[in-house]
């Protein structure tokens, strides 16, 4: 294979979109509109973001389960103990 149908091959980029019935369609750049390619491209980005902003969260509530634990010691009534 030449090095202008290695180039091809790599530019030929694909596209994979997943239905909520599950189904997963997948189309080149050629079978797309610019309009269409924007959109997927713009998906992939959100998806990344929505990634991040789910392991942000996920540290956050960790740490606030921390903090919570140490906090509700304070507002516990004192036990009191039975002396018989």
């Amino acid at each position: 294979m030449s090095k202008e149908e290695k180039k091809i091959e790599e530019d030929a980029r694909t596209y994979t979109f997943k239905f909520e019935d599950g189904e997963t369609v997948s189309r080149t750049a050629e079978e797309l509109t610019g309009e269409q390619i924007f959109a997927c491209e713009k998906m992939a980005d959100l998806n990344v973001q929505i990634q991040r902003l789910n392991v942000s969260l996920s540290e956050t509530v960790v740490l606030r389960d921390s903090y919570q634990a140490v906090a509700v010691v304070g507002f516990k009534e004192p036990e009191v103990e039975d002396k018989e």
